[in-house]
């Protein structure tokens, strides 16, 4: 039915190296990129030019354990090549990040979720799913999806890249400050650092002393202080009517759709 209302459908076929594809990272990619292009060609002969989203999990089996291994390194390289096999073929494409293997929002869940959002940014995924996710995928954490915001603007902040050009590199400001001069009291300073200097939500960045004058707390205290915050204070804002409009001119004519394939139903029986 949403092939043939035009409603875009993410296909995903659930992989586990080792279990359900070969164990090989080569391998794991041939079998799921001929599961998600047999979706690709389902759509089409249900509807040609449906919208369509593929990629999916593509992550090993522990053998020891037979955990599936959301925040490893081979799931991360398997859906960089999935990305790239998407958007050679122009479709776009759907991925995880911030899902993770650890238990609790420790240093563990920090690199497998960092790493992996970082890489999503990088490679210029479209759909991004899991964040907030640990034990695989069995517990969801409002203290450790905060903490994943940070990573995501850090994130960001990377793919952005450096912007270069006679203002950035600031020739005549070096010249001007000369040799054994500093450049804290500059205007030049004051008007770019908040651009160019990246300043998360919840990292700890102070001295020790100060660090223990304020609580010793961690990155995953800060992110539990802040995610009871959101809960408690947050509002959700209303759409703009111009917005809710646009939504019911959609929802019309999906209708109105839905109503001629019914009619053309009929007259075919």
């Amino acid at each position: 039915a949403c092939f043939e209302y035009g409603v875009p459908v993410v296909y995903t076929p659930g992989i586990l190296s080792g279990a359900t594809t070969p164990v090989t990272k080569a391998g794991t990619i041939v079998l799921m990129n001929a599961e998600a292009l047999a979706g690709v060609v389902m759509a089409q002969l249900k509807q040609k030019g449906a919208p369509i989203i593929i990629g999916g999990g593509a992550t090993p089996m522990d053998m020891r354990t037979t955990a599936t291994l959301y925040g490893s390194p081979e799931t991360m390289m398997n859906y960089a090549i999935m990305t790239q096999l998407s958007q050679f073929y122009g479709i776009p494409n759907f991925t995880e990040a911030g899902c993770v293997n650890a238990p609790v929002p420790d240093a563990q869940a920090g690199m497998e979720a960092g790493n992996g959002i970082l890489l999503a940014q990088l490679m210029g995924a479209n759909l991004v799913h899991d964040v907030g996710y640990l034990e695989g995928g069995k517990t969801g954490s409002l203290t450790f999806l905060t903490m994943c915001n940070d990573f995501m603007d850090n994130a960001r902040y990377m793919g952005r890249g450096t912007r270069i050009d006679e203002e950035t590199m600031a020739v005549d400001v070096i010249d001007e400050i000369g040799p054994g001069g500093n450049f804290v009291s500059h205007a030049h300073t004051y008007e770019h650092f908040r651009e160019e200097i990246w300043t998360p939500k919840q990292f700890n960045r102070s001295f020790w002393e100060i660090w223990e004058e304020q609580g010793s707390k961690t990155v995953e205290d800060h992110a539990g202080d802040l995610a009871k915050e959101i809960v408690a204070t947050h509002t959700a804002e209303l759409l703009d009517d111009s917005i809710r409009q646009g939504l019911n001119e959609i929802i019309a004519e999906t209708e109105k759709v839905k109503a001629e394939k019914k009619r053309e139903r009929r007259v075919k029986s």
